[in-house]
């Protein structure tokens, strides 16, 4: 099964403290689901996040591509990079890098 990815960072809980030697740090995790799975065959999926109640046909989603063969899995994001700026609907026609 696929799912959402997870982002941890560092973030300082008094910004003027500065870096992690001083200690003064939390870790935040989010985790972003995705909102529509095309699961094309055995071997490739497509996962699109966007806002709930997105429509399919505007600019606004990070399409991730899964592909497996054998025993190696690919993960790449249309146009190579992880913005909401991907319509849906031509997830299969978009470059994945």
């Amino acid at each position: 099964m696929v799912t959402g990815n997870t982002f941890q960072s560092t973030i300082p809980r008094f910004p003027h403290e500065g870096n992690s030697a001083d200690g003064f740090e939390i870790q935040v995790t989010t985790t972003e689901e995705p909102t529509r799975i095309d699961e094309v065959n055995a071997t490739l999926t497509y996962l699109g996040f966007a806002k709930l109640g997105a429509n399919e046909n505007d600019p606004v989603w990070k399409i991730k591509r899964v592909e497996e063969s054998g025993n190696v899995t690919s993960v790449t994001y249309a146009n190579g990079n992880r913005l909401h700026d991907n319509i849906w609907t031509n997830r299969a026609s978009l470059n994945y890098l």
